[in-house]
């Protein structure tokens, strides 16, 4: 279980039985999330989260550890304004809704 903490920026991560795992202060650390907004799972289980802040979306393992960040700040093809909402199809195509 995942659950985003929009303030203070915390990504936790809870077992199926909801024993705490690990929680992340994310502010402040270089490539994590500032901003989480929306998350989603891929097929193989890895967390996509929105990052409203860095315009971005960060990919994360099922552990929480950052495999790579998609996008950045603008309007134009892979750039967001703003993300928010992300999902993630069967075949693994990323939608994100952004401002």
């Amino acid at each position: 279980v995942v659950i985003l903490d929009w303030s203070p920026n915390c990504i936790h991560f809870y077992s199926r039985s909801g024993d705490l795992l690990s929680s992340c202060v994310t502010q402040g650390k270089d490539g994590m999330v500032c901003s989480p907004r929306f998350f989603c799972l891929d097929p193989v289980g890895n967390i996509l989260i929105t990052d409203s802040m860095r315009h971005d979306m960060k990919v994360l393992s099922p552990s929480g550890h950052l495999i790579h960040k998609i996008g950045r700040e603008g309007d134009g093809r892979g750039e967001f304004l703003c993300p928010h909402g992300i999902c993630v199809s069967e075949l693994g195509t990323i939608f994100v809704t952004s401002w």
